[in-house]
């Protein structure tokens, strides 16, 4: 599950605006 964590905080740091995007249709999972 770790793994998983890092993963989202490099795509966060490398795509913010892609993330965002992504965040806002999936935000119930946060």
């Amino acid at each position: 599950m770790i793994e998983l964590i890092i993963m989202f905080a490099n795509w966060k740091r490398d795509n913010p605006d892609e993330f965002l995007r992504w965040a806002e249709e999936h935000w119930f999972l946060f």
